[in-house]
């Protein structure tokens, strides 16, 4: 499949314009400049009668709103492809992308602009027909910084961990996406293995972590935003409190999964696949104060520690949409589709499930980020003469004691 690059840089001089590249990837030839532009800086302003209005803050409150937002998705998804189509970036993409044939071109957007990165650029909509290119499942796009690096094949099991913070939280609805998960795994029977962690300590995590070494790492939990940047809010399991007394409990014996603690928990290998079904898990802070700002998000610090994709959302996504794009999402992994066309697919059956809602923003709430190529992060190959002494399914074994502590907390 030819893969294209749109790069989006820094601007050269402090309130410059954005300078944008159309690049192509071919075997063996590495990226390939094909056009240039420039984005303009500021970006133009979403409503001409209001010119102090913060364009950017205007888009991000379309996905952060908690009620019907001042710009619709549309509005904004037609005005981010305007920006792209104005360019000779644009207009050299649309003339390859429209002599490709289905499944023989992916576009990967690299947005390397810090003030343009936090934008849904996953509402990208053509115009005129109105197209959605995040949607689609023969000509993908995603993000990812270049064209992904390549992975080594994984023999079966495909090993899974899924964490849940509050497994009886009816907003989460964890039973009907557990449903959803194993019903799709269920079509490759023997081919995955997956264990559950609820509502763990920093440190039983850790230890499922590093007992299971999982391909995927997937969480189910409730997410907040503290000093700016996301946090995953796990409740802690006690067993010695009775179920009566759990829910006043579980209000005040929690903690707060940070992107900090990521750097310090991730084991290695690190897992292929992270995927965190937690609302605006996607976003970042600024910086500490003491440097310049810089954006960090839970995509950055999984990435950084050598994942190879992660997904996070955007904003408050209800779990009518969480819960059939996990379905669809892992349908198309277990048949072995590259996670941007299962993340396109996911994304597809949200918007379908919450079409009557009028909910036209939830479908664009999953945000793909790559390290690895898209079809590279989760390649399965059955081992026909495993060796399991030198290739053990579960590399380093642990204590028994070890063991039997971290299952506990399951």
């Amino acid at each position: 499949m030819q893969t294209l690059i749109i790069r989006i840089e820094e601007p050269p001089a402090e309130g410059g314009p954005f300078p944008i590249q159309g690049l192509s990837v071919g075997p063996d030839l590495g990226e390939v400049e094909q056009a240039v532009g420039e984005l303009p800086s500021p970006l133009p302003r979403l409503d001409a009668g209001q010119p102090d209005r913060d364009v950017v803050e205007d888009i991000q409150q379309v996905m952060l709103a908690r009620g019907d937002p001042e710009f619709t998705p549309d509005q904004v998804g037609r005005y981010l492809w305007r920006l792209i189509a104005a360019t000779r970036v644009g207009a050299w993409w649309a003339e390859v992308e429209n002599t490709a044939a289905d499944g023989e071109i992916r576009t990967v957007l690299d947005v390397r602009a810090e003030a343009l990165r936090q934008l849904p650029w996953e509402l990208l909509t053509c115009e005129p027909d109105g197209r959605r290119p995040f949607q689609s499942r023969t000509k993908p796009w995603v993000r990812a910084a270049g064209p992904g690096v390549e992975a080594e094949d994984l023999l079966v099991p495909v090993r899974m961990l899924v964490v849940v913070g509050d497994p009886r939280d009816e907003n989460l609805r964890v039973d009907d996406e557990l449903d959803a998960i194993m019903g799709a795994l269920r079509e490759v029977p023997g081919r995955w293995h997956v264990e559950l962690c609820v509502k763990p300590t920093l440190a039983a995590l850790r230890s499922s972590l590093e007992d299971l070494r999982p391909h995927v790492l997937h969480v189910i939990a409730h997410g907040a935003v503290v000093s700016g940047s996301s946090v995953l809010v796990i409740p802690i399991h006690d067993e010695q409190n009775s179920i009566d007394q759990q829910d006043s409990i579980d209000q005040q014996n929690s903690w707060e999964l940070t992107t900090t603690d990521v750097a310090n928990l991730v084991p290695s290998p690190p897992p292929r696949l992270v995927v965190l079904n937690a609302c605006r898990s996607s976003l970042s802070g600024a910086g500490d104060g003491t440097g310049p700002p810089t954006l960090w998000t839970f995509a950055d610090a999984f990435l950084r520690r050598g994942c190879g994709a992660v997904v996070t959302m955007q904003g408050n996504i209800p779990s009518t949409a969480a819960v059939p794009f996990s379905a669809a999402f892992y349908q198309e992994i277990a048949a072995g589709a590259g996670v941007d066309v299962a993340a396109a697919r996911g994304r597809e059956a949200a918007y379908d499930a919450r079409k009557g809602e009028r909910d036209d923003r939830s479908w664009a709430m999953p945000s793909l980020q790559l390290r690895a190529r898209s079809d590279r992060v989760l390649p399965v190959a059955l081992a026909v003469t495993a060796n399991l002494v030198q290739q053990p399914p579960r590399p380093n074994p642990r204590s028994s004691d070890a063991k039997a502590a971290s299952r506990s907390s399951r």
